[in-house]
């Protein structure tokens, strides 16, 4: 028994994945060990985890089925149909966007909140550094609502990670989110499959060209390809994978 984080009443809990584990298995590949789990926090160590990522004090059973169809959506979306459905924008022979026409912008902005709230009130390591302040309570009333409402509130656009032909797979290591400041607005990024949601916590606008690229209705879903190698994100693991290293050494 305990204290549900959603509905707030108390019920038994029940294991609840803050990454769903279509992605962990998607890391996995074809790999008969569990993949390793990469913080990027100083404190932090590099660990295998075989079960996935996931809370047994965060959700009642409830609660939980909930987020059933949301993680469904979008572990459908960015692991089964983006190779098919996203049309390349190409400039002087480089990929410079990805299109998408024919998703639910809804579903997939709603997919992208719920791991947020999640990272947000686990108390799993391995997300201490997404907090919200007073943003937390207005993305919980949205996740159980159901609603991501307006695209200027909780805004989501996403990017997708490009690797050199000898680094293929290195662009589905699972990195710690974090919230960060983009051009002075306060903002989450979650690292997922290969891509990466930035969603923004803060009620302030954005600056062009991101009002151009979130998530919105009527619109087209548009993926910004980053290259991960020499990225700040990628650079942050360095000292966790060199403690890891010296590890494996003793």
């Amino acid at each position: 028994m305990g204290i549900c984080k959603l509905c707030g009443e108390e019920r038994d809990l029940v294991s609840s994945h803050i990454i769903p584990l279509a992605f962990h298995r998607h890391m996995q590949m074809d790999s008969d060990r569990p993949p390793v789990i990469i913080a990027t926090a100083a404190d932090s160590f590099p660990q295998r985890s075989p079960g996935g990522i996931y809370d047994e004090e965060l959700l009642c059973d409830l609660c939980e089925v909930r987020f059933g169809p949301w993680d469904q959506y979008g572990a459908e979306c960015l692991l089964q149909r983006f190779d098919q459905d996203a049309q390349k924008g190409i400039s002087n022979g480089e990929v410079i966007v990805y299109r998408v026409d024919n998703w639910d912008e809804a579903r997939l902005r709603m997919f992208a909140l719920s791991l947020l709230w999640r990272a947000a009130v686990t108390t799993r390591p391995f997300f201490k550094r997404v907090t919200l302040g007073p943003h937390e309570a207005r993305l919980h009333d949205r996740i159980l609502a159901g609603d991501p409402g307006p695209p200027n509130d909780f805004s989501v656009f996403l990017s997708r990670w490009q690797v050199r032909p000898e680094h293929v797979g290195m662009e589905l290591t699972q990195l710690s989110p974090y919230v960060w400041r983009l051009n002075g607005i306060n903002m989450a990024k979650i690292f997922l499959g290969g891509f990466v949601f930035y969603i923004k916590c803060d009620k302030r606008p954005f600056n062009e060209p991101f009002p151009d690229i979130v998530l919105a209705p009527g619109r087209s879903i548009f993926a910004v390809p980053r290259q991960l190698e020499g990225s700040q994100d990628i650079n942050a693991l360095k000292p966790a994978i060199l403690r890891y290293a010296e590890y494996l050494r003793r």
